[in-house]
């Protein structure tokens, strides 16, 4: 077999401890208190030393690499022929790893550490911030936009917690499994496709090694060879259509320890309903070398039911919940650092005070209600609001930007959600 490199022609090869416990629901907010992100994703952390200047220059260099490589991917798609069944593997592949690629436009996350800064730190950093926002051009900002297409938000980095712990636990000879599950739209499979992108693989002279896979759970049940095939494709391989479900399954398990696999993420993992297919995969997990592997989809526990041995090793739950209001407002804080403006928008604020004893409506009031706290949402709203306040030239998102965009996103939905995969 042969890895498959977007730089290079690829060719078409022949064949060749459980226990009965319920998952335990740990929701976003309060999992992880000893261990931290930083060893599974590098971010760029934001604080009184952070350059607006210099950020927008690795915005610049990834904006050209994303294109360089989209283009080289494209090009191979064209060059593809639709009747060879390799090079409709091929194209799938290339079409998974294009949907995807947005995610480089942002390599290196933005990361406020909030809780180690006090209230009077927060807002010196939002000074500072406001002062370079200030003497950007509108190119600039519009540029410094490409930020939001992911966004390390506390939950999620909490999230990335978890799996670097989960991860450490096979240097430690034990095998975990993981479930992530929540609501269509909290950044599941964002979160999952950054991780996957920023860890591509590495060619030697001797393998491609691939630390990370991402696979999405087939939606037909017939057999189980989809799910193979899945997963040699995303290892960088091909096969051959005469190849049986027993074939399929031992080139996957050869090669996971041939790449060097230390996670494997399947997405929509409710598809996945057969109980034969559900065994399929425990029996893979139970050859593998100790590779966590990763289910997510809205209800992971579902997929879990009515086997107690599959229930025992993925028997660890961690939720992303919609945002509460006052989370969201965490969140909103959060943001308003990040948004390019020299005024504050006062996102966060839920009501405005007014003349006398009366209040109208805040920014946070009406971004809950807009979009009862589902990320996806409140993301396209946030940036699309930016889009707009940038290009009317405006110091800052007030409350009739809100209202403008988040008709036209009512009347017209952004042509780019489905880019952004949030889920």
């Amino acid at each position: 077999m042969k890895t498959i490199d977007i730089e290079q022609d690829v060719n078409c090869v022949d064949p060749i401890e459980t226990q009965n416990t319920n998952p335990s629901p740990v929701e976003g907010e309060g999992l992880v208190d000893e261990t931290n992100s930083q060893n599974i994703v590098k971010t760029d952390k934001v604080n009184k030393s952070f350059s607006v200047r210099e950020r927008l220059e690795k915005l610049k260099l990834w904006q050209v690499r994303f294109r360089e490589l989209d283009k080289i991917l494209e090009n191979r798609e064209r060059a593809l022929n639709p009747k060879s069944p390799c090079d409709r593997q091929i194209g799938a592949s290339i079409a998974r790893q294009r949907r995807r690629l947005r995610i480089l436009l942002s390599q290196l996350p933005l990361e406020i550490v909030t809780d180690e800064m006090d209230g009077e730190e927060l807002a010196q950093l939002r000074a500072n911030l406001f002062i370079q926002f200030a003497a950007l051009s509108p190119e600039e900002k519009l540029l410094w936009l490409n930020n939001f297409e992911f966004i390390l938000t506390p939950d999620l980095n909490k999230l990335y917690a978890k799996l670097e712990r989960i991860r450490a636990y096979r240097s430690l000879g034990q095998q975990r499994g993981l479930l992530i599950g929540g609501p269509s739209g909290m950044g599941k499979t964002s979160a999952l496709n950054a991780l996957t992108m920023l860890y591509e693989p590495e060619i030697t002279d001797e393998v491609t090694v691939v630390p990370i896979i991402k696979i999405d759970a087939p939606a037909n049940n017939r057999s189980s060879r989809t799910l193979f095939r899945r997963i040699l494709n995303a290892l960088g391989l091909t096969f051959s259509s005469t190849e049986s479900e027993d074939e399929l399954f031992d080139t996957a398990l050869a090669f996971l320890d041939a790449c060097q696999v230390e996670l494997i993420i399947i997405d929509e993992i409710e598809h996945m309903k057969q109980r034969e297919h559900r065994r399929q995969l425990l029996d893979l997990s139970n050859q593998t070398r100790g590779i966590p592997i990763i289910c997510a989809s809205c209800n992971p526990v579902a997929w879990t039911e009515g086997d107690p041995e599959i229930a025992g090793r993925w028997n660890d739950l961690f939720i992303i919940e919609p945002y509460t209001p006052e989370r969201l407002a965490a969140l909103l804080t959060y943001l308003e650092i990040l948004i390019p403006f020299s005024s504050p928008s006062n996102l966060d604020e839920f009501w405005i005070q007014k003349e006398g004893d009366t209040k109208e409506e805040g920014p946070a009031t009406f971004i809950y209600n807009a979009t009862k706290g589902v990320l996806r949402d409140v993301m396209i709203l946030v940036r699309d609001a930016c889009r707009y306040a940038i290009e009317k030239e405006l110091s800052c998102i007030d409350m009739q930007v809100l209202q403008i965009v988040w008709k036209q996103i009512q009347e017209k939905p952004n042509p780019r959600n489905d880019e952004k995969e949030i889920d």
